[in-house]
């Protein structure tokens, strides 16, 4: 028997690629209810890296994550969920700000908003204070004073 010397990171991304074998993100809108698209992604991605008021993150490689709506399809009213809302959102202006370095690729979006599937980036925090950043402020330091609403039309 051979024996294969590999680094940590090498070790990690075996694990991660046999953790996703079988994944396909299309599933997911195949499914009726936020807990159903939890329970898949928990299967085949392992725990969420992050999460917010509205989404859940699961890193699908060293590049790249997955942001998973965690509400149900739409409120009483008939309007899409916060987390959906916020994918079509962030969708909209990763595409039209594609050549900008402050927004990240997004490579895939579900018909239906619930899961978007982005690059994997870190977040930015004030050296300082070590908290993360507020967009607008973020925004302001990285485009020289352009205003937030200037950018976005």
């Amino acid at each position: 028997m051979n024996k294969i010397i590999i680094t940590e990171r090498q070790f990690r991304k075996v694990i991660k690629e046999a953790a996703i074998d079988g994944f396909n993100p299309y599933e997911l809108d195949k499914m009726g209810s936020f807990s159903e698209r939890e329970e898949y992604c928990n299967r085949y991605l392992g725990n969420p890296i992050g999460e917010g008021s509205s989404r859940i993150v699961y890193q699908i490689s060293d590049e790249k994550v997955l942001k998973l709506d965690n509400c149900e399809d739409t409120d009483d009213y008939g309007n899409d969920s916060a987390g959906a809302s916020q994918n079509s959102l962030e969708y909209d202006i990763c595409k039209s700000k594609k050549d900008s370095c402050l927004f990240p690729v997004v490579y895939s979006i579900s018909p239906n908003s619930t899961w978007i599937i982005e690059d994997y980036v870190i977040p930015i925090t004030d050296n300082q204070e070590g908290d993360t950043l507020d967009g607008r402020k973020l925004f302001r330091t990285a485009s020289n004073g352009v205003t937030w609403d200037s950018f976005l039309s």
